[in-house]
């Protein structure tokens, strides 16, 4: 239906799915032809899921998608103005390249409409996400979360209440969240009641336990306790964009808010030291990228502040 242009113009913000048993995709991904998977349900920009989607708490198991060379991956490929509430997802394998997320894989704007779309109360467990099969991941993926890869230019998404497990690893290049990859400019995103258990990491930049960076965020009553780690591809030497936003809670961000949010991961990265002795480049943070002086014993007081992090206002900032 969503992925048919003949159908797709039936589905609207007033179309009602409800999964009333748990679904096992495993056989069903695995007689896709050329070892693809699952088609994203919503699988482009002109043909996004524009409903409302209620897992009611049942489990989708043994989902897998392996789509190196594709955009906007996940169990649904784009969203607009939709809504995803109480999904669980287990034991999934998902691999994509821009704006994938084992969820979703990006919320988008057009024709005008900015609702924002809404994601709330789902899970993830036992899974993992990547653009690549080896165990470190690629070195070319860009926004890929746990729960969705990107909100994309001027789009708005609202999260709330989601969860990703101990068991779950999450790796990008560029953008790594443990709930959202990356907020794109012009796009506005709040997070609310969300924690990561996940392992997330990025093989550049900006990594984040609950964003690896956006735009416009708000960030309220979140908790990170996976390990955070970022610029694993650096070397002693090397001098360009070295470790740029690694954070507990966000990797990078334009003006935000976050409060009352914590995190309990550990956080590391590769960082340079200049010659008079202070860090280039690198952000290591309790909870995000910024500087604010003697707020977080973890924040560098060298971490090219501003590129990404222009306005951060933070409540109850220190980790516990």
């Amino acid at each position: 239906l969503v992925n048919s242009s003949e159908t797709n113009k039936h589905i609207t913000n007033s179309t009602h799915f409800k999964q009333s048993i748990n679904l096992d995709l495993g056989e069903y991904c695995f007689n896709v032809p050329y070892g693809k998977g699952w088609e994203p349900i919503g699988f482009n920009n002109n043909l996004p899921f524009r409903g409302v989607y209620d897992g009611d708490n049942c489990k989708i198991s043994n989902l897998s998608i392996n789509r190196v060379e594709n955009f906007f991956v996940g169990l649904f490929g784009t969203l607009h103005q939709a809504q995803l509430r109480n999904i669980h997802i287990d034991n999934a394998t998902v691999y994509g390249q821009l704006a994938s997320g084992i969820l979703a894989g990006s919320v988008i704007t057009a024709g005008g409409a900015n609702n924002a779309s809404i994601i709330e109360g789902c899970k993830i467990l036992r899974s993992r996400i990547s653009d690549s099969k080896t165990a470190t991941g690629g070195t070319t993926s860009v926004s890929i979360g746990g729960i969705l890869g990107l909100v994309d230019l001027g789009a708005r998404l609202h999260i709330n209440k989601c969860q990703t497990d101990e068991h779950t690893e999450i790796t990008s290049a560029y953008g790594a969240g443990g709930i959202v990859g990356s907020g794109a400019i012009y796009s506005k995103v709040a997070i609310t009641e969300c924690i990561n258990n996940a392992k997330v990491s990025s093989a550049y930049s900006c990594a984040g336990g609950i964003v690896g960076t956006a735009d416009s965020i708000l960030i309220s009553s979140c908790k990170n306790y996976g390990a955070i780690a970022g610029a694993l591809m650096y070397t002693a030497g090397s001098t360009d964009n070295s470790g740029r936003g690694i954070g507990g809670i966000i990797g990078g961000s334009g003006p935000g808010v976050i409060l009352s949010s914590y995190n309990f991961g550990d956080v590391s990265g590769f960082f340079n030291k200049r010659e008079d002795g202070k860090y280039l480049y690198c952000a290591l943070g309790d909870l995000c990228r910024h500087t604010l002086g003697e707020s977080s014993r973890n924040i560098l007081v060298e971490s090219a502040a501003g590129d990404m992090a222009d306005t951060l206002h933070i409540n109850f900032f220190k980790k516990r």
